[in-house]
């Protein structure tokens, strides 16, 4: 009996690495434009506990949107708000791993 948990937390603990591995290939940082106009929805994990937590940004403030325990759920509304800002003629790009270099006006 002892040896069969075993295997099962094994295959629960593979499928969940995968998981996060796959995740980290998708994108976690939106930047929609429209003529001037910039909003900006990223994915973060939560720094304190096992969440990802999702932020968008508007006017230069940033307030939480969703939080999910899987980083797919996350990335869905992320994809939900592209949907619904580009049926409003704005501009959008995902990408990952963004560094910002410097701020406008520097």
């Amino acid at each position: 009996m002892q040896g069969i948990k075993f295997y099962i937390l094994f295959i629960f603990f593979g499928i969940i690495s995968s998981t996060l591995a796959f995740a980290e290939d998708k994108p976690n940082f939106l930047i929609c434009r429209n003529q001037k106009n910039l909003r900006i929805v990223r994915i973060e994990k939560e720094a304190a506990g096992p969440h990802c937590v999702a932020k968008y940004a508007k006017s230069g403030i940033s307030k939480e949107v969703g939080r999910a325990l899987n980083i797919n759920s996350c990335i869905k509304i992320m994809e939900n708000i592209k949907i619904n800002l580009e049926k409003s003629s704005w501009k959008c790009k995902e990408t990952t791993n963004t560094t910002i270099t410097s701020t406008v006006g520097e």
